[in-house]
């Protein structure tokens, strides 16, 4: 099919992301795009797979229109044709990557006749396998010299990237950084739960610590089983998220003999009433772009114990109490340090003032301005044929 004239109205927007699983990536579209849609952009979305949805219902109800690649497409190759071709066909003025692989697909289209879209994609973490095998660093410089603005969701995520990229200072203003948000709203307004609706058998001495993410390797979970060991008995830990590593979590908890203080919650919508129910949150990440949840807990006025990584610590400053990358002992100590009533009075006064800094509100501007540039780009293009 060619493709199709551009009609008079709102900019369109395709997003593409390869699921809808509950990341941080796919938690920031959920909230993000609803709200670009109702505002100067028609949005709609683009997922390879809908197996483990779980922002597909919500984001249906926003009114977001959303694509998902038939079951029957298997390979990469397939996955570009179907991609390239829905955005060639969609008429689209931008498409919004997320994500390996769909960084990859959308840049080859733009290469092999995926039509006349302008490309962004965001950036999400600090680290990832690709950037461990320099053979790579040629196709990525490619990949990502198709975008005309390459969003990192932190300064240090940023750093990062060009530090792997080592792209020309000509192509520098490409690369920007616009801060991951949170709607504070939602959050600041929620209520706590009965503690007893979380853990039934709660006592009223017992201290509930909270660690939400994805079971994967970035978020650490085994290790912040070791460090339950490290403290008393009457500290519980609620894990909410689920992952590949669900079983290998589970089973480090038996071997620990920590069943009774570790409690897994699954999958959760309710995070902003859960982390008013608790009393410390921890993220025990060994990296992050930004770490989403840390603000999401610091809005809800709770104090946070963290691993000193980029992106993460650059995020909460000096706001939240910190331990080195898997220093167990300084982990614990650093949750204790939480005991006296007035150090635990502090941190919560001070993660309300840090969450003040990140309304998706001025991310959703952020967004904005980078897609006027955009469309003022093409524009200029098309006057100049």
């Amino acid at each position: 099919m060619n493709e199709q004239v551009r009609k008079p109205g709102k900019p369109r927007v395709l997003f593409a992301i390869p699921s809808l699983a509950g990341g941080g990536a796919e938690k920031l579209l959920n909230d993000l795009i609803p709200m670009l849609n109702n505002g100067q952009y028609e949005c709609e979305l683009v997922i390879l797979s809908d197996r483990n949805e779980k922002y597909l219902e919500s984001l249906k109800a926003s009114g977001i229109k959303i694509t998902v690649m038939p079951s029957t497409i298997k390979s990469h190759w397939e996955s570009f044709r179907y991609l390239r071709r829905l955005i060639r066909e969609g008429n689209y003025d931008i498409v919004h990557a997320n994500l390996f692989p769909v960084l990859y697909y959308c840049a080859l289209a733009k290469l092999f006749g995926g039509g006349r879209a302008r490309l962004v994609m965001t950036e999400h973490s600090t680290n990832n396998r690709r950037r461990h095998i320099p053979l790579l660093r040629p196709i990525e410089k490619l990949v990502y010299r198709q975008y005309s603005y390459v969003i990192s969701i932190s300064q240090q995520t940023q750093n990062m990237l060009l530090k792997w990229l080592k792209p020309s200072p000509r192509r520098l203003k490409r690369f920007v950084v616009v801060n991951n948000g949170v709607p504070l709203a939602r959050f600041i307004a929620a209520s706590a739960y009965p503690r007893n609706q979380l853990v039934a058998t709660i006592r009223e001495s017992d201290v509930l610590l909270c660690m939400v993410g994805t079971f994967s390797r970035q978020k650490n979970h085994l290790f912040m089983i070791d460090v339950m060991k490290k403290l008393p008995d009457n500290y519980i830990l609620l894990l909410v998220g689920e992952g590949k590593l669900l079983d290998s979590v589970k089973e480090r908890v038996e071997e620990q003999g920590l069943a009774e203080r570790v409690v897994f919650l699954g999958f959760r919508k309710d995070v902003a009433e859960i982390l008013h129910t608790i009393d410390i949150s921890v993220i025990p990440s060994l990296w992050e772009g930004f770490g989403l949840v840390a603000i999401e807990a610091m809005a809800c006025g709770k104090p946070i114990v963290i691993t000193d990584v980029p992106g993460l610590s650059d995020a909460v400053g000096d706001y939240a109490l910190k331990a080195g990358l898997n220093d167990a002992d300084t982990f614990a100590s650093q949750i204790l340090r939480l005991q006296d009533s007035d150090a635990f009075s502090e941190y919560c006064s001070k993660s309300r003032e840090r969450a003040l800094i990140y309304d998706i509100e001025k991310m959703k501007l952020g967004y904005q301005k980078i897609y006027e540039n955009v469309m003022n780009a093409a524009v200029k293009a098309d006057s100049d044929t």
